[in-house]
């Protein structure tokens, strides 16, 4: 790595797209950080560039610069002026590897927001020793997939060895609500997800394998899937598949090894859509299993997504608008639960996080900044090169930030 001081604190590449506008408008709008940062924007097109920086007032305005997501030498240029990299350019199995090679190469930091595993998997195993090697510090998965999550079920974890003095093994999380909309960029990487899946037997399961982003090394144990309706005790509820279960489970248990196993090394972690009790939940989660079945498979063959975009499936550049994006909000329940062979009782502790503006562009737009910023200015405790999770390496640094600077919120509700 150059020991020139870097001229930017993070450059965004990816400013024209979807998740891209919104950070610029949370940087140009809101305050994200007590302390100065400098900052650029970087795309393919200085026109489409423009566009969307054509409301950032002039005091505000970030520096512009020219890169592409195939232009090795334009994106190791990027990562001579700066010390991270934040990438919004998706589908990242399409067009990520080239901005990450160049950061791995220059031992620049780096951050991103996929929820691709596929993907995440072959670049850990393609790169991670040379990002060792050049201290390129590379934290995928920092948006909604999958920080809520990771963070969540550290702060779990941290309830429990304060009550228990030890971790607890057995996690559920329910999507208590969600509120917010689909981009096209979104709807984009999964059809590349699933052409990808369906062509690669391996990559296939690899996407549902909660270990997928462990070494071969970390212990292994049974994992419950939620895939069809089940009413939790514990939860209170009926319960439905979510849709971003698997992407997070594998971020929990990468964040799980590389910790050394502080949350147990027979860890089971679950994640469902929480759809209320009694028959009316039962229905509504029957109708939501149903209806999330049916939509990809319409979008997994391409008679059936051709007639879904004819009907106004959104498309790339599309999303909700800002005024949608700040009415958005979630709330997630974290469930720890151990039994006791000598009282022959179960302890509970149960957490819930909550946030505001939608949760997948204008909350995510929010967390990806201040993982870039944490990654820029912060003293983390983990200061080496290599693939780590948001919890791993950002933990409570970016915990504390989130909670300034996103009204994230935790309530410890009942142990």
């Amino acid at each position: 790595m150059s020991n020139t001081p870097a001229q930017y604190d993070f450059i965004l590449f990816g400013a024209t797209s979807f998740v891209g506008a919104s950070v610029i408008r949370y940087i140009t709008t809101q305050k994200v950080n007590d302390t100065p940062f400098t900052w650029a924007v970087a795309a393919r097109n200085p026109d489409k560039m423009r566009d969307a920086l054509a409301h950032v007032p002039e005091d505000v305005m970030p520096d512009q610069l020219i890169a592409d997501a195939t232009d090795l030498t334009s994106l190791q240029d990027l990562c001579a002026h700066t010390k991270v990299i934040m990438s919004t350019v998706g589908p990242y199995a399409l067009y990520g590897e080239t901005i990450l090679a160049a950061c791995v190469e220059s031992g620049t930091d780096y951050c991103d927001l996929t929820g691709e595993t596929h993907w995440m998997m072959q670049m850990i195993r393609k790169y991670q020793q040379q990002a060792v090697n050049t201290g390129a510090r590379i934290v995928h998965a920092a948006g909604f997939d999958s920080i809520p999550s990771d963070i969540g079920m550290m702060q779990l974890q941290h309830l429990w060895t304060q009550h228990e003095q030890a971790p607890c093994q057995d996690v559920i999380m329910g999507v208590k609500s969600l509120k917010g909309g689909l981009s096209g960029g979104t709807i984009a990487s999964m059809v590349t997800v699933i052409d990808i899946s369906l062509k690669n037997a391996k990559l296939r399961r690899a996407l549902s394998d909660p270990y997928a982003l462990c070494s071969d090394s970390h212990p292994r144990t049974d994992q419950r899937t939620i895939l069809l309706p089940r009413y939790s005790k514990r939860l209170k509820s009926w319960l439905a598949p979510f849709v971003m279960a698997s992407v997070n489970a594998a971020v929990i248990h990468r964040s799980n090894q590389l910790s050394h196993c502080a949350y147990g090394q027979h860890l089971s972690y679950t994640e469902a859509v929480m759809l209320g009790p009694g028959m009316k939940g039962c229905i509504k989660a029957s109708l939501y299993s149903c209806a999330l079945g049916a939509f990809f498979i319409g979008i997994a063959f391409k008679p059936t997504r051709w007639l879904m975009n004819r009907c106004g499936l959104t498309q790339p550049g599309d999303g909700p608008s800002p005024a949608a994006q700040d009415r958005g909000s979630f709330e997630l329940i974290f469930s720890g639960r151990k039994y006791s062979q000598t009282s022959h009782a179960s302890k509970k502790i149960t957490l819930s996080l909550t946030g505001q503006s939608d949760p997948g562009y204008g909350w995510t737009a929010k967390a990806l900044t201040q993982s870039a910023l944490c990654l820029a200015q912060d003293n983390l405790t983990q200061a080496s090169g290599g693939f780590w999770t948001p919890a791993s390496l950002l933990g409570s640094a970016l915990t504390t930030r989130l909670l300034i600077y996103t009204n994230m919120h935790f309530k410890h509700i009942n142990t």
